[in-house]
């Protein structure tokens, strides 16, 4: 599991955006998986099956009459069976603990349970790399722990797994350090000049598969060379 840091305004939700093609960058590259991230409609349609991310605030990302619709939708598109569909509806439900709200509808749902709607609506596409962007943002104790111990899980199943938290303050990068250290999780600070280039060194010493080479000041969106590996949890 990585954990992408930052405050607000760092870039982070920019970077996210080009990870599956949603942003095309100005200048520098995305590979995934070795290979150099097209912009043509296939090469597209293959990065998202691979790379999925659920968006800060779910709304923007359920829009079907249904949960098991809005779950469907992506399954659909892939061109698969009814059967398989179904499946994968039923599994994905079952595993973000939403079983039983097929027939609702996601507006009228809490937070925590549409964060979920979205998170079961990424794993039936069956993608090797969940991003998450701010995935406990706006939900209370109760339900942010719980979204935080279904990560969990899916990482421990081998799923690859990339969230982003803002940190204001310097001494919360150490608080959320400690708390999913436990997780394997590696950490890039976006703003931090030292931890840069710490950062840069691992990278050329193959040690790190995430990182920003640079973030640009005055809020400008940093373009440089993001390398994924599926295969890494």
């Amino acid at each position: 599991m990585v954990a992408l840091l930052g405050r607000n305004g760092a870039g982070k939700s920019t970077l996210f955006l080009h990870f599956n093609g949603i942003n095309i960058p100005k200048s520098g590259e995305v590979y995934i998986d070795g290979e150099k991230l097209e912009y043509d409609k296939e090469s597209l349609f293959n990065a998202r099956q691979k790379i999925g991310i659920v968006f800060q605030n779910p709304d923007n990302q359920l829009f079907a009459p249904t949960v098991e619709e809005d779950v469907a939708f992506g399954p659909m598109n892939l061109g698969l069976p009814i059967e398989e569909v179904e499946q994968r509806v039923k599994d994905s439900l079952e595993k973000v603990g939403m079983a039983g709200f097929e027939k609702k509808s996601p507006h009228h749902l809490s937070g925590g349970q549409k964060k979920r709607v979205a998170i079961a609506g990424i794993l039936a596409m069956k993608p090797e790399l969940m991003i998450l962007d701010e995935p406990t943002s706006g939900l209370d104790p109760k339900g942010a722990s719980h979204i935080l111990k279904l990560l969990y899980e899916l990482n421990k199943e081998g799923m690859t797994i990339v969230q982003m938290a803002a940190q204001e303050k310097p001494e919360d990068y150490k608080t959320l350090s400690v708390r999913v250290s436990g997780w394997n999780a590696r950490f890039v600070t976006l703003d931090d000049a030292w931890q840069r280039m710490v950062l840069e060194r691992e990278y050329k010493a193959g040690l790190c598969t995430l990182v920003l080479i640079r973030a640009i000041p005055d809020k400008e969106r940093a373009a440089s060379t993001f390398q994924f590996d599926s295969d890494e949890a």
